[in-house]
């Protein structure tokens, strides 16, 4: 699941900051969250962010 809001959510798997600004977030949503349609790149960054050492968490 893909979800974007203005923050990175710490409960989430995975998050990276877009070029927009917004953080798109990959785990289990929270209630209410504004869902995003996943996407190749998701999928990229989700297995980087699973290799010990690497962060996709960046600006």
């Amino acid at each position: 699941k893909v979800w974007v809001s203005s923050d990175r959510d710490p409960t989430a798997v995975a998050g990276w900051r877009t070029g927009l600004g917004e953080y798109r977030n990959i785990g289990v949503p929270p209630s209410g969250a504004r869902l995003g349609e996943p996407t190749l790149e998701d999928g990229y960054l989700l297995l980087h962010d699973a290799v010990p050492g690497n962060e996709a968490s960046v600006s």
